[in-house]
């Protein structure tokens, strides 16, 4: 008998979560819903009570994996960096001793486009006299496996010096960005890299002043030049 009451408890329970709709009932507040960017890291939802010393429980369910921690009535999670993901956050305390209060549900979702990824191998138009300048413009701190193994390969480098050309790779929070005019072809590439700026030996930028998505891999890169050098 007693089991039977804990399994009815326990589907009571999970039956007023799952139905939980507002994020405020009595007794305890929880933030709106809400929307942020893909690059937040980790979002901090406090809870409000009756009074301070209450402690709060919380479930957190959402289609990605996220971790989180909690604290008395907080609790952080981190933010899954894949738009349109859904958080949905799930908290109970206690009214007094022996009653509970109803669950509260906040919402949070994350917004923003998907993360760029590399585009096909472009097929310019017009042949480029070389030799020629390439540069790579990411951001370090978020350096998927891909990238760096493009950036750092040594066999890339051999390749591109033996027909003359150079390779340099800069972040993008350098300000040596701006002092060669690179600003305005990534500004123009929707401020989104990583990308790949190519300047002739006159160091204009080619083609049309325009920065190119990042080739996915070390023979798409070369395959790029043989297209823009034509040999």
């Amino acid at each position: 008998m007693r089991r039977f009451l804990y399994a009815l408890f326990l589907l009571s329970t999970l039956t007023s979560t799952l139905f939980a709709q507002t994020n405020e009932v009595e007794g305890l507040k929880l933030p709106p819903d809400q929307t942020v960017a893909a690059d937040e890291g980790f979002v901090v939802v406090n809870a409000e009570t009756l009074t301070p010393s209450r402690r709060v429980k919380f479930l957190v369910v959402c289609n990605e994996r996220v971790k989180f921690t909690t604290s008395a009535s907080s609790l952080v999670v981190s933010v899954p960096p894949k738009p349109g993901t859904v958080i949905q956050i799930f908290a109970a305390t206690s009214l007094n001793e022996n009653e509970p209060t109803d669950f509260a549900r906040t919402v949070i979702t994350v917004g923003g486009s998907s993360p760029p990824t590399p585009g096909p191998v472009p097929s310019p138009a017009a042949v480029l006299e070389g030799p020629l300048t390439f540069s790579v413009i990411e951001d370090p701190s978020r350096r998927t496996p891909e990238v760096a193994a493009l950036v750092t390969s040594p066999t890339l480098r051999e390749s591109l010096k033996k027909s003359g050309h150079r390779l340099f790779v800069f972040d993008v929070r350098d300000a040596a960005i701006k002092q060669l005019k690179f600003d305005k072809a990534i500004e123009d590439a929707g401020n989104k890299v990583p990308v790949l700026i190519v300047q002739t030996k006159d160091g204009v930028v080619q083609p049309d002043k325009k920065a190119l998505p990042l080739p996915a891999t070390e023979a798409d890169f070369l395959t790029l030049v043989k297209q823009l050098t034509g040999k």
